[in-house]
This record gives C-alpha cells, structure tokens and sequence, in this order.
C-alpha cells in the first residue's frame, strides 16, 4: 500500500512538471521553431564533442527528473511533432532513430 503513495507522489512531485516543461518545449514555437529545436540546436556543438547531436543532450536534461522519459523526448524530438502518436512498434523506433544518424556507439 504505502509503495502506491510513494509511485504518486514521484508523479505528482517530478513526472507531471517535467511534463509539462517538456510539452511547452514541444509545442510553443517562436517564429516557426520549437523552444525545443533552440535548445537542442544551441547544445549541439557540446553534444558532438561527446559523440551525441543536440536532441540526445537535451533529452537527457529534460530527462534528468524522470529517466524514462529520455527515449521519448529523443523520438519526439526526431519526428518533429508535439507528442508520440504514431509509434506502433519498436522496429518503427529503430528505424527512426537510424534516420537519425544513430550508429551502435551512438546507443552505447
């Protein structure tokens, strides 16, 4: 019972405000780009000195709450909507995320 309490606090206290920065991230735009591309375009250059591209390095900030949301953050970053609609299997994940320059180093 108590572990019950302990699963909604952390989604009370961490999971739903790092949601929520991270769908203003997504969504709100400034000219016709996402606060989202900025970010991950302004940290880009830091992210390839360690072998990673501005969307990894900002999922892994916006995931430093919640860790679990890193891979989600990536994908959504790499198909350019919003939100995560569409994924129907992890061969789709693949495919995206090999779209997106991932290599087997890229993954370790």
């Amino acid at each position: 019972m108590i572990e019950h309490y302990l699963y909604f606090g952390r989604a009370i206290s961490v999971a739903i405000p790092t949601g929520i920065v991270i769908w203003i991230f997504a969504n709100v735009q400034i000219g016709e780009i996402s606060i989202l591309n900025y970010v991950a375009t302004f940290l880009d250059p830091f992210a390839r000195l360690m072998g990673l591209d501005g969307y990894i390095l900002t999922a892994f900030l916006l995931g430093l709450p919640a860790n679990e949301i890193v891979l989600p953050i990536i994908l959504m970053s790499y198909i350019g909507q919003g939100t995560l609609v569409g994924i129907e299997s992890s061969s789709m994940i693949g495919e995206i995320l090999v779209q997106n320059g991932w290599t087997l180093l890229t993954r370790y």
